[in-house]
């Protein structure tokens, strides 16, 4: 893969992105139901919302690209204030590198601070970015798909609880993060571009883990069951959807609507209030909560 220099009018003469589309990896993949698939794990909110990269070795060349270009060429692409729009692709500095993301929200209260929400899709991370750390996509990145694709384990929920505790999310990462993984692809929502798989790792004995097993050992998860409707007691929010651990949704988390970890959401539990944090997903008392 190469990616050639751009112009250095790139700024002004490419503000209008509505002919650019990033593909997506997922379109770039013959899926087959049984097939098993070599992965790394890039974010995880929990054990039913997290993001895989399948082209791992594509994305370390890139990525290692990406930065060498823009570290030389950086102030060629940098964004002025009046250029930074909601849905505007662009390269971000953030955590210390050059990542390629789109910009989904731009908070009334940072204005001040001058900060933007930017998802970076090769990673499946949302991030805050200050303005003066955004710089237009390189033309030629346009035409390498989004590497991060949207991911959760079959057949499981929580064990006790209605979403999966931090214990759950912080177990899942500890055994997927940083490593080479092996999946099983069971399920595919084509529409959502998502896969629905079991995850299993292989040891330096080449004996084979499945992680799902021992989230379900560990009792921080058990086999998915059909759910009926059941008396809530009068002190708890009380679930509008039917099956709450699989919420918020990919796109809450991807357009910086809800938190990108659950720790983060957990704690904002302690200082925002239910109307807006579970305004979406459920009723408190049996009445709809209101802003």
């Amino acid at each position: 893969m190469v990616v050639m220099g751009e112009n250095k009018n790139f700024s002004s003469n490419h503000l209008n992105q509505s002919e650019y589309e990033i593909p997506y990896s997922y379109d770039k993949i013959k899926w087959k139901l049984g097939e098993t698939y070599r992965i790394r794990v890039g974010n995880i909110y929990d054990p039913s919302k997290f993001w895989i990269v399948h082209f791992e070795n594509e994305l370390s060349l890139f990525f290692k690209y990406m930065n060498s270009y823009y570290e030389t060429k950086k102030e060629e692409y940098r964004m002025r204030p009046a250029s930074i729009k909601i849905k505007r692709y662009c390269a971000a500095f953030t955590d210390g590198a050059f990542y390629r993301g789109i910009i989904v929200d731009i908070p009334l209260f940072n204005k001040k601070e001058k900060q933007v929400v930017v998802f970076l899709f090769d990673f499946g991370f949302t991030n805050v970015v200050t303005i003066d750390n955004l710089y237009f996509l390189c033309e030629k990145m346009y035409s390498i798909p989004r590497y991060a694709i949207r991911a959760r384990l079959h057949g499981l929920e929580p064990f006790k609880t209605d979403t999966w505790t931090n214990k759950s999310a912080d177990t899942f990462k500890e055994m997927t993060q940083g490593k080479i993984l092996l999946c099983v692809l069971t399920e595919i929502d084509p529409v959502l571009r998502t896969v629905f798989i079991r995850v299993m790792d292989v040891t330096q004995f080449n004996k084979i883990v499945d992680i799902g097993q021992v989230l379900i050992s560990e009792k921080l998860a058990k086999l998915t069951t059909s759910r009926k409707s059941k008396k809530h007691n009068k002190s708890r929010l009380v679930s509008k959807v039917r099956y709450p651990y699989l919420f918020p949704s990919f796109e809450a988390l991807e357009n910086g609507n809800m938190p990108s970890t659950v720790f983060i959401n957990e704690s904002l539990k302690q200082c925002i209030t239910s109307s807006i944090l579970f305004k979406p997903y459920y009723n408190f008392n049996g009445v709809e909560l209101r802003d």
